[in-house]
């Protein structure tokens, strides 16, 4: 017997109008007549969950007499879980029934007794399987004075069973008794023999049965009247049958690529008559293979079915926008000669469901809707569909197809080989839930391809400048891409061209508290993200911004990228990923450095196929001031572990345009150390204008009168620790000031006496520093004819508009003057030959006029001695 759901229940009917009663007498049903009986062939209980009882009875008494009215509309609610087959006993024709007035005996599914009123004589009318009109689950009818045709109908409240019956004769009767048969054969002993099928089932979950009864009169105006009973509590479910089955296909079953999904759940039949059925299915839980999840693109273009339009427990077809359909549905039933097919909707999201899963599928007389939910895991994004309330009507197939192509909404693993799909069903009747596998093989990310130990791993990189003109403000521009099948980035390192400065201090910081969630101001943006995620020939688009926050990681500064994660009709919210600027000391140049970017947001693998940052805010980045050939470089490194090196070239020009001239001036300081053999303060400053080319290097050379004496320090700095910025307090010589847009307030810190790498005077290193940017700017020594030169090498190529050296005097210092610094009363006029490098090749010659305030005993000085001794004495 092909499974056919439940059509049950008969109605039973019907009205009195009779004989005089006690005035005041009211229509309605006799309290507590409602009754639903099971009994076997013995006429005992019959109480098994799952059974096919030989009697299915329904008992009720309508109060009629003397009311001056009769039965008009009856309805009749069966249980959730009561089911049929229609197709257990053959069908009556609508000719056969409307026009002949009679059926063929082995039609017969049921009888109708009636206790008439008048005589209280019993009559029983038979009841048979009538052919439904079209659209229509199924019809029986029985026949008195008038023939009572009972429509029956699914509820979409609870897909009970709801036989109808209206416009009835007032036939007198009592006591009305509907018995529905278990097994029509083991009844019918007329006409042709019949197979024996059963025809009535009980659910197959335990506890008592409701039947409600509603009731109308003739009366004008008349309201409905309403019972309700319980039947024996149901026993057994635990031990009923419940062997549910899942096969699961992927359309495109190869590595990181859309797919489409069909999960066929199948539930076997038992048609045997003397035993119980298997259990029907409350829900099932479907896990796809490891690493199938929700395709972002998948959700590109899509819109959201809402619940009004779904029209969830409720008749009537779906209304759900086409934008909306994300798959179909096929469903089969004993209770349908054809199968049920409608469609799967993406349905409005709820707190803690935000994909779900509206499936709608329209047959004969019935509409199916469920309500599911495609939940993904939040750390690895694998799916799991579930559908947590299915009809407690009998199914034999439920299929279940998520649409394909280069838009589906599921997507492969990154990886191929062979994983394994697992649904988990749990029976209505409270027994053991039931697994069920289904393998499936991932092959190559191209069809017919072999499937790799590791996949490949070879990003693209592009990176540059919009601006070529060398020293300008500019753009930086850069694209990372993955191809489909490729290993998944994880973190980015990208070292930006020597001299490539950023200006953090020209831009105000994004805060801790915004930094997060991405809420950061917009005077701290600083440019422009944008990636595309997902997988296939369309992944989706994320817009975002970056901003400049303050120290992160130990890095003087920070750099947040905000991803607007809006898909579809889904607005995930914002995709955060932070990443470090650090500048090299030495050569400042500038490395961002990712964090490990997220694998997964709100459960959706991101699978990040490009990533653009465009770092654009005016005045931000500075071109360098050399046009010598360098790259970008970008390090690259995937979830797996590889890794990848690609550099882009980077070449500028307009350098021969740009001026250099640097200024710059030495004071000796410390008065009382102005005279032979003392040691004073040296103040040496660089000077450059804005748009020069940035200095390279200078070499000045000390006047002769002055000496290079180290031989009073207590301590020289090893080369090693200077190399780690570990110089003790002894070797400290100085204090050294910059200015760069680099940082908002002037960098400082000392100068320190260097071992050399090889033999001759020592180096001098200076340290300065502030708001985390630290500049190491070394100098080097040398002495030749008596004369000290200092020496300032491989200076950055940033634009540093003012570098101080001040060495210190007194005992500690490391200048001692040979002689005199005046002659015939005056200061003598003491000039230092200074060279200048800039960083485009050009040099500058200068002279560069040393000050000093020395006594030199002329008349300036006796009148400032006099002024001194006058402020002493007016004090």
């Amino acid at each position: 017997m092909s499974r056919r759901c439940t059509i049950c229940g008969l109605l039973v009917l019907l009205t009195l109008v009779a004989a005089p009663a006690a005035r005041g007498a009211e229509f309605g049903i006799v309290p507590g007549s409602l009754g639903l009986r099971m009994l076997d062939h013995a006429g005992l209980p019959d109480n098994r969950a799952g059974a096919h009882p030989d009697r299915f009875l329904v008992d009720f008494t309508l109060n009629s007499a003397g009311t001056g009215t009769g039965l008009r509309d009856l309805t009749f609610e069966f249980p959730p879980g009561v089911a049929g087959n229609p197709s257990a006993a053959p069908i009556c024709t609508r000719q056969a029934y409307d026009e002949e007035g009679h059926c063929l005996p082995e039609t017969q599914v049921g009888e109708l007794k009636e206790t008439t009123e008048i005589g209280g004589a019993e009559e029983s009318l038979p009841i048979y399987n009538i052919e439904p009109p079209p659209g229509q689950l199924a019809m029986f009818g029985a026949k008195a004075l008038a023939k009572i045709p009972f429509t029956v109908g699914v509820r979409p409240s609870d897909y009970g069973l709801t036989l109808a019956a209206s416009e009835l004769t007032q036939a007198p009767s009592v006591e009305s008794h509907l018995e529905l048969w278990g097994v029509p054969a083991d009844h019918v002993t007329e006409g042709e023999p019949l197979p024996r099928r059963p025809f009535m089932t009980t659910p197959t979950r335990c506890g008592p049965l409701s039947v409600t009864l509603h009731v109308r009169s003739w009366q004008v105006d008349a309201p409905w009247l309403s019972a309700t009973a319980d039947s024996a509590p149901l026993e057994g479910c635990k031990s009923l049958p419940f062997e549910p089955h899942m096969a699961l296909d992927l359309s495109n079953p190869v590595a990181d690529a859309p797919t489409g999904m069909q999960a066929n759940l199948t539930f076997p039949e038992y048609n045997d008559p003397d035993s119980v059925v298997g259990s029907q299915a409350k829900s099932v839980s479907i896990r796809m293979p490891e690493g199938v999840s929700v395709s972002p693109s998948g959700a590109v273009g899509l819109s959201a079915c809402t619940d009004a339009e779904f029209g969830l427990g409720l008749e009537g077809e779906a209304r759900c926008p086409s934008s909306s359909k994300v798959g179909t549905v096929l469903v089969e039933s004993p209770q349908s000669p054809k199968p049920f097919s409608g469609n799967v909707y993406l349905g409005q999201e709820r707190p803690n469901e935000r994909f779900r899963l509206l499936i709608d599928a329209a047959g004969p007389g019935l509409e199916i809707k469920l309500d599911g939910v495609l939940h993904m895991d939040p750390a690895t994004g694998q799916a799991t569909a579930n559908l947590d309330t299915l009809p407690q009507f009998p199914l034999t197939r439920l299929t279940l197809n998520i649409d394909g192509g280069p838009q589906g909404l599921l997507a492969t693993p990154l990886r191929c080989g062979s994983s394994t799909a697992t649904a988990a069903f749990v029976p209505y009747g409270g027994g053991s839930s039931v697994e069920s596998t289904a393998p499936v093989t991932i092959g190559g990310a191209t069809a017919g391809s072999p499937c790799p130990a590791n996949a490949p791993f070879a990003p693209e990189v592009v990176a540059g400048s919009t601006n070529l003109r060398a020293g300008q403000s500019t753009a930086f521009s850069l694209t990372l891409r993955r191809k489909s099948g490729e290993q998944l980035p994880d973190r980015l390192s990208l070292e930006l061209p020597p001299g490539l400065s950023p200006a953090p201090g020209s831009v105000d910081l994004c805060g801790d508290a915004g930094v997060g969630v991405g809420d950061c101001p917009a005077a701290s943006r600083v440019g422009a993200a944008v990636a595309e995620i997902g997988s296939g020939p369309n992944p989706a688009t994320l817009k975002g911004n970056a901003y400049l926050t303050g120290p992160y990681r130990g890095a003087p500064y920070g750099v947040v990228l905000a991803f607007d994660a809006a898909l579809g009709p889904f607005d995930l919210g914002t995709v955060v990923t932070r990443a470090t600027i650090e500048i090299d000391p030495l050569t400042a140049r500038a490395t961002l450095r990712t964090d490990s970017l997220p694998d997964a947001f709100e459960g959706v693998p991101l699978r990040f196929r490009t990533i653009g940052l465009d770092l654009d805010k005016p005045g931000f980045l500075h071109n360098p001031t050399s046009c010598a050939p360098s790259s970008v470089k970008a390090t690259i490194r995937a979830k797996e572990g590889a890794s990848s090196v690609t550099t882009s070239p980077f070449a500028l020009k307009g350098c021969d345009s740009l001026g250099f001239r640097p200024a710059f001036s030495m004071e000796l300081k410390g008065r009382s150390s102005l005279r032979p053999h003392g040691r004073p303060a040296m103040l040496i400053s660089a000077r450059l204008p804005h748009h020069n080319t940035n200095l390279r290097g200078v070499k000045i050379s000390l006047p002769k009168l002055l000496r290079f004496d180290t031989a009073g320090l207590n301590q020289i700095c090893a080369r090693s620790d200077a190399l780690n910025s570990r110089c003790p307090k002894g070797s400290r010589i100085g204090t050294g000031e910059a200015r760069t847009p680099l940082a908002k307030k002037k960098l400082e810190g000392p100068i320190f006496v260097v071992q050399p790498e090889g033999d001759g005077p020592p180096d001098l290193w200076a340290n300065v520093n502030g708001l985390g940017v630290q500049l190491d700017i070394r100098s080097k020594t040398s002495s030749s004819h008596g004369k000290t030169a200092i020496a300032l090498e491989n200076m950055p190529d940033v634009p540093i508009s003012a570098f101080t050296m001040h060495l210190d005097g007194g005992a500690d210092g490391v200048l001692s003057l040979r002689s005199g610094l005046c002659a015939n009363g005056h200061m003598k006029s003491i000039l230092a030959p200074a060279i200048a490098e800039g960083q485009d090749g050009a040099y500058q010659q200068s002279q560069v006029h040393v000050a000093a305030k020395p006594d030199c005993g002329g008349a300036s000085s006796r009148r400032s001695r006099r002024h001194a001794a006058h402020r002493i004495a007016s004090q």
